[in-house]
């Protein structure tokens, strides 16, 4: 499918389906989610722009494909799996901005279901924070999703880059700049957390429903993050290196 004009609204794709959306340099606009994908989605060559809630949204067992010729804005999360499960996202590239909220979000409300599976190739992602209280993250990740960093680079306005409360994160790659003094809450929980932090995994009481304290981790085998040189893994720490005015990751606690 390619767009000939300007989509403003909605667009939602079924399950049964299998689109190659091509935006055409072209723009769908929308108060709420933009596109919903409950089927099989590959989207390129275009800019999408949720002015109150969520640029992409998948549904449960769909398969959406995010090419790097694709710029996402907005108010609140860039990419969301919400509730769904057996979701499959591929991020090969493009500028992903949250205004108020996580760029790459999921939601951690007890429910039985398949992990997600995230995994980012690329991309800028720009995180920030308008409501009062509240500190932006990269990716928040709640549930028992699989998520996999290989590249991209995470812009975090007083915020963290990653925050997981269950499932299992890896960083192979990235960037994480992570700035500012903020201090507040991410999701449901409103105990403060530091912003500037490139990772923080939370398992504090009430832990989230689908934690597990025998799989559940953030693991880091490389990036680049200039950010706060101790941020939480887990129960731990990871260990930095300076080189250049960064910090490497040169162990995972």
């Amino acid at each position: 499918v390619t767009l000939l004009e300007g989509v403003t609204g909605q667009v939602v794709i079924p399950a049964e389906k299998k689109i190659t959306l091509d935006l055409n340099g072209k723009q769908i606009t929308h108060s709420g989610t933009a596109i919903i994908n409950n089927g099989t989605l590959i989207v390129k060559n275009g800019t999408v722009v949720s002015t109150g809630h969520c640029g992409i949204g998948v549904g449960s067992n769909s398969v959406t494909t995010i090419e790097s010729s694709v710029t996402i804005t907005a108010q609140e999360n860039a990419v969301i799996t919400s509730t769904s499960t057996g979701a499959v996202i591929t991020i090969n590239g493009g500028t992903f901005t949250s205004i108020d909220n996580a760029v790459i979000a999921g939601n951690g409300s007890a429910r039985n279901g398949e992990p997600n599976t995230i995994t980012i190739n690329g991309g800028t992602f720009n995180g920030g924070i308008t409501s009062a209280g509240y500190i932006a993250c990269g990716i928040y990740a709640p549930w028992k999703d699989i998520i996999t960093v290989n590249g991209g680079t995470f812009n975090i306005t007083n915020g963290i880059g990653v925050v997981a409360r269950a499932g299992q994160t890896t960083i192979n790659g990235g960037t994480f700049i992570c700035t500012g003094s903020a201090k507040g809450g991410v999701g449901d929980k409103h105990f403060d957390m530091d912003a500037a932090q490139a990772l923080y995994f939370d398992a504090s009481d009430p832990a989230y429903p689908a934690y597990n304290s025998e799989t559940d981790y953030i693991k880091v085998t490389g990036g680049t993050f200039s950010s706060d040189p101790t941020a939480y893994v887990a129960e731990g720490y990871i260990a930095y290196q300076k080189d250049d005015g960064t910090y490497q990751v040169v162990n995972n606690a």
